[in-house]
């Protein structure tokens, strides 16, 4: 289902929002969101103009890209829609920068013309990232974001090499807040089949 003419200005209106705020909450952002950085003002000024566009679009008609059966097809952005596109800003100023992300692998992707990130970037900057001591009350809800990011990679691994080896790292972080795994996977996994991460 493609978008009606009269909705399709503001449905590119939508996705270029989406890219714009990917690109700063995350693909270029250097620190993490902390008021004592000299970036904070700017990201959390951004983070407020992305979140107030988007809110807008909801009753003008846009319409948002969905994953059905490995395509994408065109929805509308009800209330749901948009708190999750929300909640998402939200996720991209929480996780470390991609920086952070130490392994040789691909950071980005491009889904319907936006640059988005790799969960395994993701996976990887939040498994090396290492805390300052004013960022230290965030190692737990790291933790139950790698986890959660593991516990689907592994649901979705072709590779039983890579499943059993997410497996042990994932065994091997003691105590788990499991209502925080449960919350971040269902969420990411939607965030996947908005297009908003690969």
């Amino acid at each position: 289902m493609k978008p009606k003419a009269s909705t399709s200005n503001y449905t590119a209106l939508l996705k270029s929002n989406l890219a714009q705020a990917i690109k700063v909450l995350y693909n270029t952002r250097k620190t993490t969101y902390y008021p004592a950085n000299r970036e904070y003002p700017k990201l959390n000024e951004a983070l407020e103009i992305f979140k107030s566009n988007i809110s807008d679009l909801e009753t003008k008609g846009a319409m948002i890209t969905m994953n059905f059966n490995g395509s994408f097809i065109y929805k509308k952005l009800d209330a749901a829609r948009k708190d999750n596109l929300l909640n998402f800003l939200d996720f991209l100023l929480i996780i470390p920068p991609p920086k952070f992300s130490i392994r040789k692998i691909k950071k980005n992707a491009i889904i319907n013309e936006i640059t988005v990130p790799r969960l395994s970037s993701i996976l990887d900057s939040l498994l090396h990232f290492k805390f300052p001591r004013y960022w230290i009350d965030k190692q737990d809800e790291y933790e139950s974001i790698a986890i959660a990011i593991m516990e689907i990679i592994e649901e979705n691994a072709e590779n039983m090499e890579v499943a059993e080896s997410i497996w042990r790292i994932n065994n091997n972080i003691p105590e788990k807040n499991y209502e925080a795994i449960n919350n971040y996977k269902n969420k990411i996994k939607e965030w996947l089949s908005m297009g908003l991460i690969l």
